[in-house]
C-alpha cells in the first residue's frame, strides 16, 4: 500500500468530520509522516495501524473536544456522542464485542430517556401551571377580590421559577450523562488503540 492510498483511505474513513476537520487532520498526518521519515502506507499501519484503527482514535480525539470544548469554540454534546459511536464502529472489534457496545450504549439511552422524559414533562406542567394561575388571577379583578388575585400571582411566582428551574437542572444532569458515556467510549478505544494522543 503507498502512503497515498493509506491517506485516500483515511480521508474516506472520516465522514463524520466536517471538510476542515478532515483536511486539517490528513494534513497533520501528512507532515508528521514525512518528518518521521515514513514512506510507504505499511510503515504508517506499523506507526499507528490500519487506516480504519487511525480513524477510530481521530474520532475519539474529536469526540473528546466536542464534549471538553476549548474556550474558543462552544461544543456540542450529540454531535460528540455520533462521533464516538463512530468510532466505535471503525474500531477493530470483535461482533460480539459490537453487539455488546450497542446493547450496553441503547440500554443506557432508554434508561435515561425513560427517567428523564417525565421529569421534563413534569417541569413543563409546573412552569404552566404557574403561568396559567397567573392568566386566571386577572378574572378576580373585576369582582376585586384581592386575596384571590393575591394568591394566584404568588402560585406563579413560586411554581414557573420552580418549573424552569427543573427543567434546566434535568438538562444539565441529561448532557452529564451523555458525556460521561462518551469519555467511557473515548477512553476505552484509547487505551486499546497502538497511537496515544
Amino acid at each position: 500500500m503507498s502512503l497515498n492510498e493509506y491517506f485516500e483511505e483515511l480521508a474516506k474513513n472520516l465522514k463524520r468530520l466536517t471538510e476542515d476537520e478532515r483536511r486539517e487532520v490528513i494534513s497533520f498526518y501528512r507532515e508528521y509522516a514525512s518528518e518521521a521519515g515514513i514512506e510507504n502506507g505499511d510503515e504508517m499501519i506499523k506507526h499507528f495501524g490500519s487506516p480504519r484503527e487511525l480513524t477510530a482514535v481521530i474520532y475519539t480525539e474529536a469526540a473528546a473536544k466536542e464534549i471538553n470544548p476549548d474556550s474558543e469554540k462552544k461544543g456540542n454534546t450529540g454531535r460528540g456522542f455520533l462521533i464516538c459511536l463512530a468510532a466505535l464502529m471503525c474500531f477493530p472489534l470483535s461482533a460480539s464485542a459490537i453487539i455488546v457496545f450497542v446493547s450496553v450504549i441503547f440500554a443506557l439511552l432508554v434508561s435515561v430517556i425513560s427517567i428523564f422524559f417525565p421529569l421534563i414533562i413534569s417541569s413543563i406542567a409546573i412552569a404552566i401551571s404557574g403561568i396559567w394561575a397567573l392568566i386566571h388571577g386577572f378574572t378576580y379583578i373585576v369582582p376585586f377580590q384581592p386575596g384571590a388575585l393575591l394568591m394566584s400571582l404568588g402560585s406563579f411566582l413560586v411554581l414557573t421559577p420552580m418549573g424552569c428551574t427543573f427543567l434546566a437542572l434535568i438538562i444539565w444532569v441529561t448532557k452529564k450523562v451523555i458525556d460521561s458515556i462518551t469519555l467511557f467510549i473515548t477512553k476505552y478505544i484509547r487505551r486499546r488503540s497502538r497511537h496515544e494522543a
